[in-house]
């Protein structure tokens, strides 16, 4: 495709033509050597893709990353963009900078900001927990699901609600989408109210862990709410993601009522520690039922998922797990509560 264009631009165009071809989705990577030999520049565009909003304030080594995974196959993940681009040897995740460059002007120096690790607020649990009490005591929070409506409200922040859209399947399906400027909110329903609840949890974490300092707006994909802690190093964008993630599973399970939980729950099912641990879990069929019951309770409590209780209460060195092959919260043990 690419060399019948630039076959075809070579027949009608002037010497030194600057041909440019749009696709709406990725190219084999041989695709790059070819526009390379022939000067060629190449666009991908997705409306229903994901603006890779922080562009500005980011090395240009991470945007060609970035620009690079969305145009041309690759495993690494890395957001999808909406647009992207690629020409005289650079990769574009913008627009403006493309034509700048098409049109060979220089941007100055004060459009391009670079974010070092050390300006970035890491914070730790006990931090974040304080941050997520913080919110819990503004309105007045009992026990149960955690009003995140209400927080919105108090925090001035407009939230949305609209239908999802994309492949379900896809790791780049979008779930929400916070505008810092307009103080907005937008989560998109997929028939899964537990990860809407996270997701907006996790947007109201961007706000309040002060992410706007970083970035202008930011979406939030599926592959978002399970980055590993292994995936922030070097990655500054990974590690707000991670530490929203963090945030979202404080502020939906605080504390104090999710250890009171579970210790109710422990004695109606007879959960006891025989020494190997305050929840333990193997693969025996009544430890692994008793566990999925427990789990499926607390779930029901807290409105959140089972994966994001099992997460919290291993983090908080509550559950020790010896399953050769942890269950994927299936029903196969799964009996009635016990009488």
């Amino acid at each position: 495709m690419i060399r019948e264009f630039s076959d075809k631009l070579s027949d009608i165009g002037r010497d030194n033509t600057k041909g440019i071809i749009v696709v709406t989705s990725r190219l084999q990577s041989g695709a790059e050597k070819v526009a390379r030999s022939r000067k060629l520049g190449i666009i991908k565009y997705n409306p229903l893709g994901l603006e890779f909003l922080a562009e500005r304030r980011f090395t240009d080594d991470l945007k060609s990353k970035h620009a690079k995974a969305s145009m041309l196959g690759s495993e690494s993940r890395f957001r999808s963009l909406k647009f992207a681009a690629y020409f005289s040897g650079k990769y574009y995740d913008n627009a403006r900078n493309f034509l700048s460059a098409v049109a060979g002007e220089t941007l100055e120096k004060s459009e391009v900001q670079v974010l070092s690790k050390s300006q970035f607020p890491y914070l730790h649990a006990d931090d974040i927990e304080k941050s997520t009490n913080q919110l819990h005591t503004m309105i007045g929070y009992d026990d149960g699901p955690v009003d995140l409506e209400k927080i919105c409200e108090q925090l001035a922040i407009d939230l949305t609600m609209s239908a999802g859209y994309g492949d379900p399947d896809d790791e780049n399906e979008l779930l929400g989408r916070a505008d810092f400027a307009n103080k907005k909110i937008a989560i998109y329903a997929h028939g899964n109210r537990k990860r809407e609840r996270f997701t907006l949890a996790h947007e109201i974490g961007h706000f309040h862990l002060n992410h706007d300092k970083f970035l202008r707006s930011e979406t939030t994909i599926k592959q978002d709410l399970v980055v590993d802690e292994r995936e922030t190093k070097g990655n500054l964008i990974n590690r707000m993601e991670y530490q929203a993630n963090m945030f979202a599973s404080h502020l939906l399970l605080p504390k104090f009522n999710l250890i009171k939980k579970v210790q109710e729950l422990r004695v109606e099912l007879d959960i006891r520690d025989r020494g190997h641990g305050y929840i333990f879990v193997d693969n025996q069929p009544q430890n692994l039922s008793n566990y999925y019951l427990l789990l499926a309770a607390v779930s029901e409590h807290f409105n959140t998922s089972s994966q994001v209780i099992e997460i919290r209460l291993k983090i908080l060195g509550c559950i020790t797990d010896n399953r050769k092959q942890p269950q994927n919260f299936v029903a196969d043990f799964r009996q009635t509560w016990p009488k």
